[in-house]
């Protein structure tokens, strides 16, 4: 779990008292909890009380690595407050701690654990006598078992002396249906769920599809649900990093229409990055570009505090998954590429034309499920860290623990028809670095508590109880 290098001040160390530099500080070690703190009350409380303290940190010339454990901490209150997060980011901890401590054992000395047989003793196990003794012992065993038989049988009466009583037919009385209690089950999550739970009912009632938050934003509904992430072997354009594997996100969330524009940007920062800047065209409508993934936390920081949610960039999982909008196929549309550029600023229809910047956002046809620009026009940053996935069910996964460059994912407007597939992985770039080619959009965590239920904690924000509904996994997917 390699740390970022922001700069050489180690906020970890210097203001949480997290002594560990090897790698970065766990969820449980950022709130300063212990690992079997299950009171959400309790962690909300925490996380805010950690938050106050790092953010009084800012403007003493470390700014990065106050953005970078604000986002961090924001990320740790979110996993533990998610039973289905929880529990998949404690087994990739106990995971990651068993190789770490597998790693520390000294082969030498494991060696020379390993007992060999000791070697018989004079006499033992060979000679005449040992041999005989053994055949005899064989054979007094047999008589003494063919000696009780004997006695036995004659006391056994054959089946064919015994007359068998008669059988009388009774009608069974006719019974009404039973009323049984439904038995709650455990599902499997190694199975794919076809059946979707009552709560569901409970969550389109007290979620809304769509909100409008502060600054303009407009952030659609995702269901939870499962897919396939990854492509087939046949996809035209596949590449070997799209290992194909069936994922279950547990948590509906909020994730934006389309990618932060550059008006949303400036409300929250007061600055414009892409000014200046080859291949941008300037507007309140077109996507903030030249922004690097910190920058981008950093803004989804500064926004959750002014709203008093939690702001976030999506999973790599959560990306693909609303990018499809329900299909299977290279594109959300199915897998005629020539569709795409109803879909999508691409190669085709930007830059073999001169266009060579990205357009403004929402002027191409939506996915199923109401997103613009998910295939092309800029790639997008997501959450995690890169790394090749493997073929095996993964429930709500967030990456690899540690690493060195972050994921975007998507196309651009430079791209050919093939690298905007919803699968396309192109290899990521260092948390810091920004380009003409990527942007990015949020994701929210939404709450199914009203405002009143809602726990007040200390300071003017109000952390968002997570509370959510289990959706069918072949709803939306």
């Amino acid at each position: 779990m390699a740390r970022s290098n922001h700069d050489d001040f180690d906020g970890y160390r210097k203001w949480l008292g997290i002594t560990n530099k090897k790698r970065l500080p766990t969820h449980y070690e950022l709130l300063g909890i212990s690992l079997d703190e299950d009171d959400p009350e309790v962690i909300q409380a925490a996380a805010e009380q950690r938050r106050h303290f790092v953010e009084s940190k800012r403007g003493d010339g470390h700014d990065a690595i106050v953005t970078e454990i604000l986002y961090r901490i924001s990320e740790a209150e979110t996993t533990l407050l998610n039973n289905e997060m929880r529990r998949e980011y404690d087994r990739q901890r106990k995971l990651w701690e068993k190789r770490q401590k597998n790693r520390q054992i000294d082969p030498i000395a494991s060696r020379s654990r390993v007992r060999s047989r000791p070697e018989p003793t004079v006499g033992e196990g060979t000679g005449f006598v040992s041999t005989f003794a053994g055949i005899l012992g064989v054979f007094c065993v047999a008589i003494a078992i063919m000696t009780w038989f004997s006695f036995q049988l004659p006391w056994f009466e054959s089946a064919d002396q015994v007359e068998a009583a008669p059988i009388v037919q009774v009608p069974a009385p006719v019974a009404a249906p039973a009323q049984v209690a439904p038995v709650a089950v455990k599902p499997d999550l190694a199975k794919p769920q076809a059946t979707e739970p009552a709560s569901a009912e409970v969550e389109r009632a007290t979620i809304a599809d769509e909100i409008t938050n502060s600054i303009g934003m407009k952030l659609k509904l995702i269901r939870a649900g499962e897919f396939l992430m990854g492509s087939p072997d046949n996809e035209t354009g596949r590449d070997s990093d799209e290992t194909q594997h069936r994922v279950q996100l547990t948590t509906s969330y909020y994730l934006g229409v389309t990618e932060v524009t550059q008006g949303q940007w400036f409300a929250m920062m007061q600055t414009k990055p892409w000014s200046g800047k080859k291949f941008v065209k300037e507007g309140e409508d077109y996507p903030a570009t030249f922004v690097s993934w910190d920058d981008a936390v950093e803004y989804s920081v500064k926004l959750s505090a002014a709203e008093g949610k939690t702001y976030r960039l999506p999973t790599e999982a959560e990306w693909e998954y609303a990018c499809r909008g329900g299909k299977s196929t290279a594109y959300s549309f199915g897998s005629d590429a020539t569709r795409l550029k109803d879909y999508a600023w691409l190669r085709a229809n930007a830059r073999v034309i001169g266009e060579l910047y990205p357009h403004e956002v929402g002027t191409k046809q939506s996915n199923p499920f109401g997103l613009h620009d998910m295939h092309g026009n800029v790639y997008e940053w997501c959450s995690d860290w890169d790394a090749y996935y493997d073929s095996s069910f993964a429930v709500d996964p967030s990456g690899p623990l540690t690493g060195s460059i972050r994921v975007f994912r998507g196309g651009s407007w430079l791209d050919e028809a093939a690298d905007c597939r919803s699968a396309y992985r192109l290899v990521g770039t260092e948390p810091a670095d920004r380009g003409c080619l990527v942007g990015f959009r949020l994701a929210l965590s939404p709450s199914v508590k009203s405002d009143s239920q809602r726990p007040k904690l200390k300071g003017n924000l109000t952390v968002e109880a997570l509370d959510f509904e289990i959706v069918s996994p072949g709803q939306r997917a």
